[in-house]
């Protein structure tokens, strides 16, 4: 009786085409928005890949040096290159990059530098392309950026509690059983685990920018209030609730019935928008090695999960495909609640307002934070939840 009960449900969510009109029209717009903030600078090609792996086999601080030196080189060349399509010729010109120099350091050597930097002029990869030289030296920023990153890393975790000690010495801060005082213990402790971890080079942008992609939040909501209309509403408006009751056991089966269906069509609705986007991004931007520690990315140096790139992804999935059925089953409960269906709606359009107010109003160190973290939007905005570290005590 149940199958067949959910088999009818399935059919008559079929028929409603607004449904799966507005599905595809929202799928469509998800993909072409994601797309249209695609910037292909971010896009790392083989010569990249090859920097990112040659300095990331290296030891930070050697790196560093390194990485610091060809920028340097790819600066003064950028310069000697310009003055050249200008007419100076190349004694002059080295002449005027070897003052540059010396006026920024001390017991400069002019020959030294002179007779270096001609030799790599001559056997540079870029010739006198300057837009190749320019990606380049691009590429040895983003390098550069993570490399100083990770070689901080492990002295912002072991400062936590030297700072904590620190903020403990300041009234303000030292009184027991108070907010304050609380998060001060509490922070160490969360980042303990952290304690020598070995962090790995990897753009962040494809990570950051399809976790972070907020706009399909707004389809998939819009998608599970449409869907708890089609399956708790429809019957109400058409009159046909009577004749469930008269069934036995009716009521319950239909309701387990459209619950499943809901659960159902969650899942299906989440692989499709988060999951594709998920995909485009791995395309547009592409992720690295997904076995990396995603505290080894400078946005989420915050997070005090120990976890990989790929074991991000999962819970991403999973964090979304529950705020997607809390949602529905919002929406749901209150369709059931209420046989008007105006009253229905004003009361889910003030909670939601209510609960967006308190997401974005209420300060994150205010003792009102349970509103602001306690909420569905603040549990839909999974990059956030994991990305920034938050007590609430």
């Amino acid at each position: 009786e149940m199958f067949r009960i959910f088999g009818g449900e399935i059919q008559k969510l079929f028929q409603h085409k607004l449904f799966w009109g507005l599905l595809i029209v929202m799928l469509s717009l998800n993909c072409l928005l994601f797309y249209t903030d695609f910037h292909s600078s971010f896009q790392g090609d083989e010569e990249y890949e090859q920097l990112e792996a040659e300095y990331g086999a290296m030891d930070p601080e050697e790196a560093i040096e390194k990485a610091t030196g060809e920028r340097e080189f790819l600066s003064d060349l950028s310069s000697f290159l310009i003055r050249k399509e200008q007419g100076m010729s190349d004694q002059e010109n080295l002449d005027l990059l070897a003052e540059e120099k010396q006026l920024m350091q001390e017991n400069f050597d002019k020959e030294a530098f002179q007779e270096e930097f001609w030799e790599k002029y001559q056997n540079n990869p870029y010739g006198e392309d300057r837009d190749k030289l320019n990606r380049r030296a691009v590429d040895f920023e983003l390098i550069l950026g993570q490399l100083n990153y990770i070689d901080s890393y492990p002295e912002f975790i072991s400062s936590m509690e030297e700072k904590a000690e620190e903020m403990r010495r300041i009234s303000i801060f030292s009184q027991p059983d108070t907010f304050a005082y609380r998060n001060i213990m509490q922070t160490p402790k969360d980042f303990s685990q952290l304690q020598g971890i070995s962090l790995q080079l990897g753009r962040q942008d494809g990570v950051v920018k399809s976790t972070s992609f907020f706009l399909s939040d707004f389809f998939v909501a819009a998608l599970m209030l449409l869907l708890s209309v089609l399956l708790f509403s429809y019957e109400k408006e058409k009159g046909l609730t009577g004749l469930l009751r008269v069934q036995k056991k009716g009521r319950y089966q239909v309701f387990l019935s459209k619950m499943s269906l809901g659960a159902l069509f969650c899942i299906v609705i989440c692989l499709l928008f988060y999951g594709g986007i998920l995909l485009m991004g791995n395309s547009l931007y592409g992720y690295g090695d997904v076995s990396r520690l995603i505290q080894s990315m400078s946005s989420f140096r915050d997070c005090s999960i120990k976890m990989t790139v790929k074991e991000y992804f999962i819970i991403f999935l999973g964090c979304k495909l529950l705020s997607s059925f809390l949602f529905f089953t919002l929406f749901s409960f209150w369709f059931l609640v209420f046989s008007d269906n105006k009253i229905t709606y004003a009361v889910i359009a003030f909670l939601l307002a209510a609960s967006y107010g308190c997401y974005y109003l209420i300060h994150p160190i205010s003792f009102l934070n349970p509103l602001k973290y306690w909420n569905l939007f603040a549990f839909t905005n999974t990059y956030d939840l994991f990305a920034n570290y938050v007590n609430l005590n």
